[in-house]
């Protein structure tokens, strides 16, 4: 299973192949190529074409730069996974349909019938259960830690002692911490990045508080946490953040149309990311608490 390591060296080559062929290869190409060797799922072909993208406008805006371009707005073709995961699902069905023809067919062993791209290896939880890993990752923190309270599954029913019981939900608080952990670096390893390609695209503040109207109005008032932080980020030290130059949200909302450019594609993506991350630790704030609330019971 690729880490994020992983996923950053390879968008990374994407990005640098891409602004060095000069316009002959594209985005996408070369993620299909990725996607292919690496098997990548369709989550994971997302990921590296998101990076991608960003690799690839810190390339064209260093030429630009080096250049002494006057204009600081970048076009070029950004990647777009969903076209990647529709030729690959494509491919597989065409493949699935000459094997189906050359042998005998088998509907028990027809495991393209229902097209899945592949999963990551499957790990047991707490429970017994088996669950694909980073797929565990989403399961409700509660539903994670009621679960902890069924017995096991075994021939011979049996009452979970209290010893068990204790070993397992510390195994599940222990395992939530660290997930809870990992969705917070995350967090701000995207806004960090995020709040980079802001400045790079066009540091004046007024360029930044129209990008935060932007935002705001594709986003919704949910984005309003990254998008303090991109603020402080991009805002010299000690100064107090006064987002849409301090236009109320509720004005933004009911007023602003957003107009999202190719060079704030990326940055966007970065907001989500950063956005799933937060609810994700959240998510597990609220299964540790759970824990904690419920163990004496």
């Amino acid at each position: 299973m690729w880490t994020r390591k992983d996923y950053e060296v390879a968008a990374q080559k994407i990005g640098e192949d891409f602004a060095a062929s000069g316009g002959q290869k594209t985005i996408n190409d070369l993620s299909l190529k990725v996607a292919q060797d690496a098997a990548l799922n369709p989550e994971g072909i997302r990921t590296v074409v998101r990076l991608a993208n960003v690799t690839a406008f810190e390339k064209f805006f260093e030429k630009g730069a080096a250049d002494g371009a006057p204009d600081r707005m970048i076009e070029f073709s950004i990647g777009d996974p969903e076209v990647i995961i529709s030729q690959l699902h494509q491919d597989a069905k065409t493949a699935y349909v000459q094997e189906k023809t050359a042998s005998n067919y088998n509907r028990t062993l027809d495991y393209h019938a229902d097209f899945k791209y592949d999963q990551p290896p499957m790990e047991k939880t707490a429970f017994g259960d088996p669950v694909h890993m980073g797929v565990s990752a989403a399961f409700k923190g509660t539903e994670l830690a009621q679960n902890l309270l069924k017995k096991k599954k075994k021939k011979k029913k049996k009452k979970v002692s209290k010893k068990e019981a204790a070993f397992l939900f510390k195994r599940a608080e222990d395992k939530m911490k660290e997930e809870q952990r990992q969705a917070q670096r995350n967090w701000m390893i995207s806004l960090e990045k995020a709040a980079s390609l802001l400045v790079a695209t066009d540091s004046r503040i007024s360029a930044r508080e129209m990008f935060e109207k932007n935002a705001a109005s594709l986003l919704g008032e949910d984005i309003i946490p990254e998008l303090n932080m991109v603020h402080t980020l991009t805002s010299p030290k000690n100064t107090e953040v006064n987002l849409f130059g301090g236009v109320k949200i509720a004005n933004v909302l009911d007023t602003h149309i957003a107009s999202i450019s190719h060079a704030q594609r990326p940055i966007i993506g970065l907001l989500k990311e950063a956005n799933a991350a937060r609810k994700l630790s959240n998510t597990k704030e609220a299964g540790l608490k759970w824990i904690t609330d419920n163990v004496p019971k």
